[in-house]
């Protein structure tokens, strides 16, 4: 999503295709895409989201669910995959 206009006509536009995860990146070491579903604890993907996800997951992608950057720290900890680069945030 992105935040376009001023005033009273800003309004958020959505940049890529429904059940596309929220943040898309290369992971640096290995060329493979990481791709991270945020939600707000309690909630869950969509049925759309969920078959895209694991869609990527097919095709080699790290793909999982998050609600802050601690999730997205302990994924990436407890599976293997370099987390130096996200900091203390």
């Amino acid at each position: 999503m992105l935040a376009v206009g001023e005033g009273k006509y800003r309004r958020m536009v959505r940049m890529g295709k429904a059940g596309m995860p929220d943040i898309l990146g290369v992971q640096k070491n290995t060329g493979k895409l990481v791709a991270i579903e945020v939600k707000r604890t309690g909630n869950k993907p969509t049925m759309l989201q969920e078959q895209t996800m694991n869609e990527l997951r097919n095709y080699g992608a790290i793909v999982f669910v998050a609600t802050s950057i601690d999730d997205v720290k302990t994924y990436l900890k407890d599976n293997n995959h370099p987390s130096d680069r996200l900091g203390d945030a």
